[in-house]
Parts: structure tokens; C-alpha cells; sequence
């Protein structure tokens, strides 16, 4: 499939990219510590939920669905990036003989977009560890879904592409801004929010690059 550089993709500082992605890097191990969610208490902002005004429920109910989005919001982004690295590798094997800075950003960009998608099953196998039950999935162990979305994805032309990966992106330290930072981590999870924080960090070099 034939693709066009466009020119507001031109002059963009790879090298400070890299530089900058690797100063920053960190591990999943690293995330985690052997830590684990206290399922006593709310794991991710009630605003994420809103179960207040449901006055159906009782206290212990508002907080297994509060566990239940922790757990749907990690589990949605790690598959939903699955696409990520494919689309960088196609720009990659085009392009190959291109700027080797460039290139570089393009190959740390999707290893990034990998270890994202082990911090988030990490994330899954830990919640539900935490809170003693296992939780529902859309996207099923064998992949059939994500395979399904991952092809309907890469059907697109580059651009549209890379403008639904920004939203993700954004959407994502949007979240982490707004719901978490702002608010000093209050409501929620202390090992949630230096998942979030860990992944913000990271999609913030991937918005450049996008």
C-alpha cells in the first residue's frame, strides 16, 4: 500500500526523541515490586465509575465495579495497542534505508508500545490476584478479537491510522492528568497510579512521533 510523507512529518528532532525516551525508560518488574492493589479500597477514581447516584447499591457492590473498571480499563488499552508495533514495522520495512535516527524512534516507539502491553497483563494478572475472583474479557485468550480489530485497523491508510493511535494517546495522559495527578493520587490505587504514570511518561515521547 503506497503512502505519502507528509510535510508536517518533516524537520521533527528523532535524535532528541530517543534521547529522551531512553533517559526516562523503565521496566514492568520495576512498576510492580512484588506489589499488589488493596482490594479494600477503590482502585481507580470514583469519576471513572460513577456509581453514586445508583443507590441500588451497597458500599462492597460499588466497589467490586469500581475493581471491575481497573481492570476493563487496563485490559482494553493493552489490546487495543496491538496494532501499534505492526503499523511502525510497515513504516520501518518502506522506509529502511531512511534517516537512522528516524528509524530508531520508530523501532523504540513500538518495543515501548510491547513492554505497554506486558504492564497491562501484568496489571490483569494482579488485579484479580488482589481481589480474589476472576473478571470478565472481551478480548479472548486465543486472540480471535483482537486479531479481528488488529486486521480492520491496518486495513485503514496510514494517517487515519496514526490519528486514531494520537487519540488513544492523549486520551490516555488525559487520563492520567486530569483524574490522577491533579488530584495527588486521591481515590485511588498507589500501584494504579504509577501504572498510569509509567505509561504516561512513555506516550508522552510517542505523541512527537506520532
Amino acid at each position: 500500500m503506497a503512502m505519502t510523507n507528509y510535510e508536517f512529518t518533516r524537520g521533527l528532532d528523532y535524535t532528541s526523541i530517543v534521547a529522551t525516551s531512553e533517559k526516562v525508560a523503565w521496566t514492568v518488574d520495576e512498576v510492580f515490586r512484588d506489589r499488589r492493589f488493596n482490594a479494600t479500597k477503590n482502585i481507580v477514581p470514583d469519576s471513572w465509575v460513577r456509581t453514586q447516584p445508583l443507590e441500588f447499591l451497597n458500599a462492597e457492590e460499588r466497589r467490586t465495579l469500581n475493581h471491575i473498571r481497573a481492570f476493563s480499563y487496563v485490559h482494553l488499552f493493552g489490546n487495543y495497542e496491538e496494532f501499534i508495533p505492526l503499523q511502525l514495522n510497515e513504516i520501518v520495512v518502506r522506509d529502511w534505508h531512511d534517516d537512522r535516527a528516524r528509524l530508531r524512534t520508530l523501532f523504540r516507539f513500538g518495543e515501548e508500545e510491547l513492554k505497554h502491553q506486558q504492564l497491562f497483563l501484568r496489571a490483569e494478572a494482579v488485579l484479580e490476584e488482589s481481589c480474589g475472583y476472576r473478571i470478565g474479557r472481551y478480548f479472548d485468550p486465543d486472540k480471535e478479537c483482537v486479531t479481528a480489530f488488529t486486521e480492520a485497523v491496518l486495513a485503514y491508510p496510514a494517517l487515519p491510522r496514526f490519528l486514531l493511535l494520537a487519540a488513544f494517546e492523549w486520551g490516555s495522559q488525559r487520563h492520567y492528568i486530569e483524574s490522577v495527578r491533579k488530584r495527588n493520587g486521591e481515590g485511588s490505587d498507589p500501584l494504579y497510579v504509577d501504572i498510569l504514570q509509567s505509561h504516561w511518561i512513555e506516550e508522552n515521547q510517542h505523541t512527537k512521533t506520532d
